[in-house]
C-alpha cells in the first residue's frame, strides 16, 4: 500500500488513510495492466491463499456460529458468535483479492465502483472489530477467573461493541458518502490488488 498521508492527521484516521483516496477515479473492470517480470506464480500462490481462506474459513464460521448460537446465551458464548460473524465477513472480503491475483491483476469486481466501496469500507472495519472482540473475550475471561463470582454486565460488553461498531463504520463511511475520500483499485501493490491511497 502507498500513502501520502499529512503528518497533522493522527490516531486511527492514519490507518483509514492509507485506503482512500480524493477524488473519484473508477476503474473499466475490463481493464488490463502491464505484466512485472517474476511477479506471475507469486500472484498465483496468493491467490490460492485466498481462496483457501475463503473456501475453509467461511463454512468453517459458518458452523461455529451455528454451534454457538444453540448454546446458552452467556457472554462468552455472544462473543464467540460476534467473531465468528467477523470472521465469515473476513474470509468472504479476500474472494475479490484472490480473483484479481489470478486473473493477471485485472480489476474485477473491483472495477465496479459499489463494490469497490463496500469492499474497502469492510476491510477497514473489520480488522478492528476482530482485533476489539478479542480484547473484549480476554478481558471479560480475565474478570471471570480472577473473581469467578462477580458477572461481567453482558448489556455493558454489547454495548461497548456495538458504539464501537459504529463509530469505526461511521469514521470511514461518512468520508466516502460525502466524497471527500473514495476507494480505487490499484494492481501495483504486490500485498493489495485492492486499494491504494494516491
Amino acid at each position: 500500500m502507498s500513502s501520502n498521508t499529512t503528518s497533522d492527521r493522527n490516531g486511527i484516521w492514519n490507518y483509514f488513510s492509507m485506503f482512500v483516496v480524493h477524488p473519484s477515479h473508477p476503474v473499466d473492470p475490463n481493464a488490463t495492466f502491464p505484466e512485472q517480470p517474476n511477479i506471475h506464480e507469486v500472484d498465483i500462490f496468493i491467490s490460492t491463499l485466498c481462496f483457501l481462506c475463503a473456501v475453509l474459513g467461511v463454512p468453517a464460521n459458518v458452523c461455529a456460529f451455528a454451534y454457538f448460537i444453540k448454546q446458552r446465551k452467556d457472554l462468552p458464548t455472544r462473543l464467540y458468535m460476534s467473531i465468528a460473524l467477523v470472521d465469515i465477513i473476513t474470509c468472504a472480503t479476500v474472494i475479490p483479492t484472490g480473483l484479481s491475483f489470478a486473473l493477471d491483476r485485472r480489476p474485477i469486481l473491483f472495477g465496479y465502483d459499489m463494490v469497490c466501496q463496500m469492499w474497502g469500507i469492510m476491510w477497514v472495519i473489520v480488522p478492528f472489530l476482530s482485533v476489539y472482540l478479542v480484547t473484549v473475550l480476554s478481558i471479560s475471561r480475565t474478570v471471570m477467573l480472577r473473581n469467578p463470582l462477580q458477572n461481567v454486565s453482558k448489556r455493558l460488553v454489547t454495548w461497548s461493541i456495538l458504539i464501537y461498531s459504529v463509530y469505526l463504520f461511521m469514521r470511514i463511511f461518512i468520508p466516502v458518502l460525502n466524497h471527500s475520500a473514495h476507494f480505487i483499485y490499484s494492481p501495483g501493490t504486490l500485498i493489495s490488488a485492492g486499494i491504494t491511497l494516491n
